[in-house]
């Protein structure tokens, strides 16, 4: 079931498509919004991974994240009452989880929003942390030897690393005087862009020691280039998702 609903999904997103994008552009689009790897695409693969965007080809916790705000989006402007929009969010991350080959970050952060979507629906706030942990516990007990596989320390470490040090650091960009100096629109703009760069500053200092163990590569420019890079990321998925 799960091989011929990925198959379908490939082929709805090719329809229309074959005599406008050349066969690497489409393997590049399968592999950005549903994880399908063929030998299409291998120059341009290798090119994200010798820049350190790798992570921004391969569907991961930040794909599932974006097509979660995507769907909610969507659900808001086609004004589906509050008290049903997380279900429909959760049907959709649940036909996604099975499009998708299993890979430990794109299954952790499955875990984690349709946990998050089940106490919005029953009204109950969980701990952030504690739904990192839950994702974590039972995909050990699924596959336990998954500890020692990078994807899974990335993901975990990367995920925790934003949690604990994002605030603290936009701290650090910005200085102390925060509240006072984001209470106009411009404000939260830079509040917004400040946030975007500080979460990308500690993803790239949680990762990096992790990527330098295990691939025994660093890319300082991954940095900047992800910035640049993630908002074209953004639109793609969105559109192919469509």
């Amino acid at each position: 079931f799960k091989s011929r609903l990925a198959d379908g999904s490939s082929t709805l997103l090719n329809t229309g498509l074959v005599d406008r994008l050349s066969q690497e552009e489409r393997g590049v689009l399968e592999t950005l919004v549903l994880g399908q790897r063929n030998q299409s695409q291998t120059e341009i693969e290798q090119a994200f991974r010798s820049t350190g965007l790798a992570h921004l080809l391969s569907v991961s916790g930040l794909h599932l994240g974006i097509l979660t705000i995507g769907v909610w989006l969507l659900a808001r402007l086609l004004m589906i009452p509050s008290s049903k929009q997380w279900w429909l969010v959760a049907i959709v991350i649940l036909v996604y989880l099975l499009i998708v080959p299993f890979r430990v970050p794109v299954m952790r952060a499955g875990i984690m929003m349709l946990a998050i979507c089940l106490s919005f629906g029953i009204r109950q706030r969980l701990s952030s942390l504690a739904l990192l942990s839950l994702s974590a516990w039972i995909l050990l007990v699924l596959r336990p030897t998954d500890i020692y596989d990078a994807g899974f320390q990335l993901s975990f470490g990367v995920v925790l690393g934003l949690m604990l040090f994002t605030a603290r650091m936009v701290r650090v960009l910005t200085g102390d005087q925060l509240e006072q100096r984001f209470g106009t629109w411009r404000g939260k703009a830079r509040r917004m862009f400040a946030d975007y760069c500080a979460a990308s500053l500690v993803a790239w200092l949680i990762a990096m020691p992790l990527v330098a163990y295990h691939f025994s590569f660093v890319s300082p420019i991954a940095i900047v280039l992800g910035l640049i890079l993630l908002p074209v990321v953004v639109v793609i998925l969105w559109l192919g998702l469509l």
